[in-house]
């Protein structure tokens, strides 16, 4: 059986029913490509109302299902309606999460999808079981590409991402095989003593989240030259698929040094499903991990214990396999992605108290070295950061105001004729460090705290991280009294809203700070916090804040 489109509203979708024999019905709704298949059981009547299970799954996976639905039905072992639709995971996972059409049975292409779920709406929402299939993730690479030199050498997942490799990823929010990579890459980077290795697959993220495209185009794109052709995650199945369409342009399997990523095709029941009775589940559970099933299972290209293996694709029966990651650990890659996909806004504020004037290493002062930091930073952060600056120390702007708005907007730094002057006027703003150091002012920190996150909280802006990045060389010193610790923690986690969360980065320069009192403020809103002793940590220090702006 293929897939069907059909052009008919969701209102007129049905099943049918006949007795003493099948019928299918196709149909469109919610979940795409759909077919019922109906069975009314014996000629006696004994089954005038079939029991309705609706089936979702993915695209390469539905034929199977399907088939597996009819077989089902045509023995007429159950008394019941099979709709089975075809759908992509991410897609079905947010129609579950809105308690929107659930289907009685999902066959999902990872776990990762129904932990979301449950990490999103409570533990138990949906209940993985057995896996019926696997498929080894790995990059497919075009013949045009064979010769690029990155692409010869061991790699690992991490390396993968992180190198300037043509590498182009589809969305993980509709595409499993990127998913399982990211997770997969954000696995290689995690343990002790991988800082650096850490902050090169971030940086590369936001290289990769900003020309995504889709599995049609690379395809297309595959059979083309090296300078068209792009590498991309799928897996066995789909090479297999694409191989045997392409015989003479096919992908070639580059398998990361730590093993293949995985998708694994699960059995999956949602708990707000129409609770079809368990027989008619079970039924066509059975009839998926049966030796016919499996059969099938293994000649669309899916490895399924007990059956042979997908021949030709490249990748070795025994291939390794990356240990599959803790939900925990899913969700923390998710949430590096998802973050540095969205572009940056951040109200940087920089002390300018009489301290900042100290030398921070020969012939160069502490603000000559934020105000070169932060001029650099305008030049390498991406065009799309929207960014405004303020200055602080001890009345900066008249009496008992501590902070001062050198560049009172937040706006992108892009290449628009709008986006140029805002650069230019931060970084003329910027110059105007030294000379208000002269000024030899006190450090009004929390006072300044307060107002900075006040104000990027109430212009929140939900397309973008939005955070507030302090920077300062001392513990608070505000001759003119002002807030105190415990009064700016108060109003700082009576304003956090997680749903719409405005992060502090904190950035203590120098051993005359509070790093205490720092930290707290940054937890407060679930931020971050350093402290720098020497120059040269500076710079890393605010590309690591600027990576991890959103955990």
């Amino acid at each position: 059986m293929g897939k069907h489109n059909v052009d008919a509203p969701t209102s007129s979708r049905r099943r049918v029913a006949i007795a003493g024999g099948a019928a299918i019905a196709l149909v469109a709704g919610g979940f795409g490509v759909s077919k019922a298949v109906s069975f009314m059981g014996k000629d006696d009547g004994s089954c005038a109302t079939p029991a309705s299970v609706r089936v979702v799954t993915t695209p390469e996976m539905y034929n199977t299902v399907l088939s597996a639905a009819e077989t089902v039905e045509s023995e007429g072992a159950t008394c019941a309606s099979y709709d089975v639709a075809a759908q992509g995971s991410g897609e079905t996972a947010k129609a579950i999460s809105s308690n929107a059409g659930v289907p009685d049975v999902w066959i999902p292409d990872s776990t990762i999808w129904a932990d979301n779920i449950n990490a999103k709406l409570g533990a138990g929402w949906v209940t993985p079981g057995e896996t019926i299939a696997t498929s080894p993730v790995v990059l497919g690479v075009p013949p045009s590409l064979h010769d690029n030199p990155d692409l010869q050498k061991p790699q690992t997942w991490a390396s993968v991402l992180a190198t300037q490799i043509p590498l182009t990823m589809i969305d993980p929010d509709t595409s499993s095989p990127t998913l399982t990579s990211v997770v997969a890459a954000n696995q290689a980077v995690s343990g002790p003593g991988q800082k650096e290795n850490k902050q090169d697959l971030l940086r590369s993220y936001l290289r990769l989240s900003r020309s995504l495209s889709t599995e049609e185009s690379l395809q297309s794109k595959a059979k083309g030259s090296k300078d068209v052709a792009r590498a991309y995650p799928l897996s066995e199945q789909q090479l297999t698929a694409y191989n045997k369409q392409n015989n003479a342009q096919q992908l070639t399997p580059l398998i990361p040094t730590e093993g293949a990523a995985e998708l694994n095709y699960t059995w999956v029941t949602p708990v707000h499903g129409t609770q079809a009775p368990q027989a008619a589940l079970d039924a066509l559970h059975e009839q998926l991990v049966s030796a016919e099933g499996k059969k099938a299972l293994s000649a669309a290209g899916f490895r399924v214990p007990g059956a042979p293996l997908p021949t030709d694709t490249g990748i070795p029966a025994g291939v390794k396999i990356v240990k599959r990651a803790s939900a925990t650990a899913n969700q923390s890659a998710q949430l590096a992605w998802e973050n540095l996909s969205k572009d940056a806004r951040m109200l940087v504020v920089l002390d300018v108290s009489g301290s900042m004037l100290a030398e921070a290493q020969p012939k160069e002062t502490r603000i000559d070295l934020l105000v070169k930091m932060c001029t650099q930073a305008l030049d390498a952060l991406p065009q799309t950061t929207s960014i405004g600056g303020w200055a602080f120390s001890t009345d900066l702007d008249g009496k008992g105001k501590d902070y001062k708005e050198l560049v009172p907007t937040i706006e992108p730094i892009d290449g628009s004729k709008q986006g140029l002057a805002h650069k230019s006027q931060l970084k003329k703003a910027l110059q105007t460090g030294p000379e208000l150091a002269r000024r030899n002012g006190d450090t009004g920190l929390y006072d300044t705290v307060a107002a900075a996150y006040q104000h990027v909280h109430d212009t929140y802006d939900p397309r973008y991280v939005n955070s507030v990045v302090v920077m300062t060389d001392g513990a608070n010193d505000d001759p003119n009294g002002g807030l105190n610790l415990q009064q700016v923690l108060t109003k700082l986690r009576g304003q956090y809203d997680p749903k719409k969360p405005v992060k502090i980065v904190t950035i203590g320069i120098g051993d005359k700070t509070d790093p205490k009192a720092l930290k707290d403020i940054a937890a407060a809103t679930d931020g971050l916090s350093y402290t720098t002793k020497t120059p040269d940590e500076i710079t890393g220090v605010f590309v690591d804040a600027f990576l991890r702006r959103g955990q």
